[in-house]
C-alpha cells in the first residue's frame, strides 16, 4: 500500500509531509504512554479484588489490550511508512 501523494509546488511542500510524519510520531509516543500507565498501573491486580479467579481475568485483560495496543501501534506506524514513502524519490 503507498500513497499517491507527492510533494508538489502547486500543493504541499516537503515540511508539510515531515509535519505530518511528527504528528504520528507525537500519536505513537503518546500510545506507548498510555500503554505504560495501563499496564503497570490500571491493570494491576488491586483493581481486579472483586472478581472471583482475578488472576486469570487480570492475565486475560492484559492479553486483549496487549493485542490492540499492538494492533493501533503497527497501523500508527504503517501510516509513518506511508509518509517516509512519499517522501522518497524512489518510490
Amino acid at each position: 500500500m503507498n500513497i499517491a501523494a507527492r510533494p508538489n509546488i502547486n500543493g504541499n511542500n516537503e515540511a508539510d509531509f515531515q509535519e505530518a510524519y511528527q504528528a504520528l510520531h507525537r500519536a505513537k509516543v503518546a500510545l506507548d504512554a498510555a500503554r505504560g500507565v495501563l499496564g503497570t498501573n490500571v491493570l494491576h491486580g488491586r483493581n481486579y479484588q472483586h472478581i472471583a479467579g482475578a488472576d486469570d481475568v487480570l492475565i486475560s485483560d492484559k492479553r486483549a489490550f496487549q493485542e490492540v495496543y499492538m494492533q493501533a501501534s503497527g497501523l500508527i506506524g504503517g501510516m509513518m511508512s506511508l509518509v517516509v514513502d512519499a517522501l522518497r524519490d524512489d518510490v
